[in-house]
């Protein structure tokens, strides 16, 4: 069945549920409206984030972010075509990067080398005969470290399908329709299909050597892969590659473990993945090989986390290996907005990190000056606590229910400010507080903020945001204007250094 007529029917469902519900019932039929047209308006999808009507089932909430990244395209009639060859593409960077590197060492062809290259550009990361331990070590330590409040990411990952699987079940009632003579609306879910059953286990993953490797998922480049998808029987699980052993798995987990030199007690198995923990740690992996320039920065883990649980959360998410491929290519699209903070070569450009924390300073000087003169007199910088709140998007700051609210702004917003006026805000609700504190309790509290609903803070921003926009104060005009002052200063300085040498009074011999 078509994923699009999956969702539909599953919105179509829980509308004959909750249609005694009338809010409940009208967001649905608001839903069901937008989604069965053939291509989707995009004021439509923003309307739904913008009205938080993404609360009222994780299935919308999935499918919205799915779209939202550009993950799925708004023309429906390509979601099927989209998702089995991003499925496929994903097999191929687990068999070429985490399953056999080794093997690849043994098709290095000129022709293989350039595909090759269109994923690996720096010259230094082109080797890939091996696992990175180093790489993979600094990773690992970090999954661990995820959420540990959550015991979510322990579980195994089969357990959250046969869940998905079991709400469906519970939420499809016969008797319900035969009552109305109505037709049942089907389902994939009901079964362990997925769409078109097509290799969604991870022990048949297979790698030719003609298939292609994209760094660049964008819609041109993806309707280049030349992936061979005529019918069912070809990709028949059975149908493994011989280099693609069991055998060869363990030795490789094998080596994983013998090169983890930091001794950390718990080690992912991203081989053979086992726990939810492993499948995050090998999206983490993949994601680092493949861009060599950012690599792998402590923190990364916190911003796949609410991806990666909303997604896999999703009733209709039946495939684990569909469900980690969709949350790759969303990690990707939201890395692509954040990854300049994470860059260690932009740090101190506009878009790097100490850039975002001179905005947010000049924001909060230009919104709340007495605030902010406190601090500033106090030596509490900006880097002590906004830092980690820019860099990671807030997600340690929120539990992860509200971590997703401030998603569904954070990834629907195209405004790369809008971190900094949650941010403003958050320090506007601490204002009292702060105005009394030294620098001990001032530095503890912004360090560990209290609870604020995600709604609240969110409402403010975007009020904040409207009026400035209204009155022209644009943050980046107040960011230049203080770039400009420096540079002028700057200029100055030398200049007057340089007269005062050339008016110096020679020393005489």
């Amino acid at each position: 069945m078509e994923y699009k007529l999956e969702f539909l029917s599953y919105l179509l469902i829980l509308k004959n549920k909750n249609e005694k519900i009338a809010k409940y019932d009208n967001l649905i039929k608001t839903c069901i409206n937008i989604f069965e047209k053939t291509v989707i308006d995009e004021n439509d999808l923003i309307y739904l984030f913008e009205k938080n009507i993404l609360d009222i089932n994780p299935s919308i909430r999935s499918m919205c972010w799915k779209l939202a990244l550009n993950h799925l395209s708004l023309d429906t009639q390509t979601w099927n075509k989209e998702l089995i060859e991003k499925r496929k593409l994903y097999e191929y960077y687990i068999k070429y990067f985490v399953i056999d590197p080794q093997k690849n060492k043994n098709f290095n062809t000129k022709e293989n080398k350039e595909k090759v290259d269109t994923v690996c550009n720096d010259d230094n990361e082109s080797n890939d005969d091996f696992l990175d331990s180093e790489l993979f070590s600094q990773i690992n330590k970090d999954t661990f470290r995820t959420r540990p409040e959550l015991s979510f990411f322990n579980l195994n990952p089969q357990h959250t399908i046969n869940n998905n699987i079991n709400i469906l079940n519970r939420l499809i009632n016969i008797e319900d329709y035969e009552d109305e003579n109505e037709e049942v609306p089907l389902l994939v879910s009901i079964s362990n299909d997925g769409i078109d059953k097509f290799m969604c286990d991870d022990n048949n993953i297979t790698l030719e050597p003609k298939d292609k490797i994209y760094n660049d998922v964008s819609k041109e480049n993806l309707q280049n892969i030349n992936y061979c998808l005529e019918s069912k029987e070809k990709n028949n699980l059975n149908n493994i590659n011989d280099y693609s052993t069991e055998n060869e798995k363990k030795n490789n987990m094998k080596q994983i473990k013998e090169q983890n030199s930091n001794g950390y007690p718990n080690v992912c198995d991203i081989v053979n993945p086992k726990k939810h923990y492993d499948r995050l740690c090998r999206i983490l992996y993949i994601y680092a090989k493949l861009h060599p320039y950012v690599k792998y920065v402590q923190g990364m883990n916190e911003i796949l986390a609410p991806l990666y649980y909303t997604i896999f959360n999703d009733p209709l998410c039946n495939c684990l290996l569909q469900g980690e491929a969709d949350i790759f290519f969303c990690f990707i699209e939201l890395m692509h907005r954040q990854k300049d903070v994470f860059c260690e070569g932009l740090d101190n450009t506009d878009n790097g990190i100490n850039g975002k924390l001179k905005k947010f300073s000049l924001l909060l000087k230009f919104k709340e000056y007495e605030l902010w003169e406190k601090l500033y007199t106090l030596k509490i910088e900006t880097q002590y606590y906004a830092f980690k709140w820019i860099l990671l998007l807030l997600t340690q700051e929120f539990d992860i229910a509200d971590t997703i609210i401030l998603y569904d702004q954070f990834i629907i917003s195209n405004n790369e400010h809008f971190i900094l006026y949650i941010c403003l805000v958050i320090c506007m609700k601490l204002k009292n507080t702060l105005l009394c504190g030294n620098f001990t309790v001032n530095l503890k509290l912004l360090q560990n903020i209290p609870p604020f609903d995600p709604y609240d803070l969110i409402c403010e921003a975007k009020k904040i945001m409207k009026n400035d926009y209204k009155n022209k104060q644009f943050i980046t005009d107040i960011y230049d204007s203080y770039v400009h002052e420096k540079k002028k200063m700057k200029a100055l300085d030398s200049i007057e250094s340089s007269n005062a040498h050339e008016y110096e009074t020679p020393i005489l011999n």
